[in-house]
């Protein structure tokens, strides 16, 4: 139950980018960028989340995804993905549901990466 992934990332940024920003989006999440370096994924209505609960269903609860990028040594980059919500206002189920969502777009991120040759060894 990681509220944080860290990848370490070879290559161009803006392929980088690129292969994030389909992953989430074919999950649903929709990706804006603050500036080129940090970005919030969100799927989902809070408003519904808050009204309705877990009842509000999978694809309806709010989840919120920080997506962050670090310049390393060696030409690397750092993709930070962060939880930024637990989904307690669904409570427990939505807090399984949220941390589920969290895991599987951090392993669906990394298996991009790693097919696309960008995923450092």
């Amino acid at each position: 139950m990681a509220t944080k992934a860290e990848l370490t990332l070879v290559g161009n940024l803006d392929q980088a980018r690129a292969i994030t920003d389909s992953v989430l989006g074919s999950e649903g999440f929709t990706v804006k960028y603050a500036d080129q370096w940090t970005a919030t994924a969100e799927r989902g209505n809070a408003a519904a989340t808050i009204a309705f609960g877990a009842f509000a269903g999978k694809k309806h609860q709010h989840i919120k995804i920080g997506v962050a990028y670090r310049s390393a040594d060696a030409g690397r980059t750092i993709l930070i993905l962060s939880k930024l919500n637990s989904g307690a206002a669904a409570g427990v189920i939505g807090m399984s549901r949220a941390t589920k969502a969290f895991d599987e777009a951090v392993a669906n991120i990394r298996g991009a990466m790693a097919s696309s040759g960008q995923l450092a060894g």
